[in-house]
């Protein structure tokens, strides 16, 4: 039953971050979005200060904090509020999904437990078995998928 909840909250967040793909394939602005919104809005740097609450030095080094990456999120936020605009923050898999991910690793693990145990075996018991280990490792990985324990990604 628990395997059955944590698989079920790997597939949702699939789900859900499958939404925002769409986004790997749209370009950042080099000068970032604070400058790039500001400036197609027609909006100086003083009035957005003044929207913020801070000087237009203040605007020009947030933009620039921006570009370098070095913003925090919660400068990104005000800025977005000030801009009548929303902040979108996500993470995404970095290839395929978070359910592969997981299965992957599964396994990876189960190959080195199952491989770490033919050790004691001959080099001739080992080539007998091969058919015999790369299904041991199979039922291992989905017994390790089903535990998702805390030294899954150690």
């Amino acid at each position: 039953m628990e395997y059955t909840k944590k698989l079920l909250r790997v597939v949702q967040l699939d789900q859900i971050l499958d939404r925002y793909r769409i986004l790997e394939k749209a370009p950042k602005p080099k000068m970032g979005w604070i400058r790039t919104v500001r400036l197609t809005l027609g909006m100086s740097m003083r009035q957005l200060g003044e929207r913020l609450g801070i000087s237009a030095q203040a605007v020009q080094q947030m933009e620039d904090r921006e570009a370098l990456g070095t913003i925090t999120l919660e400068s990104l936020q005000t800025a977005a509020r000030a801009l009548d605009m929303k902040l979108v923050y996500t993470f995404l898999p970095g290839e395929g999904s978070l359910e592969s991910m997981v299965e992957a690793r599964a396994v990876e693990l189960a190959q080195e437990i199952v491989l770490k145990a033919a050790q004691e075996l001959s080099p001739e018991e080992r080539q007998l078995a091969r058919p015999r280990l790369e299904k041991t490792i199979l039922f291992k990985a989905v017994e390790l998928q089903s535990k998702l324990g805390r030294g899954f990604w150690d």
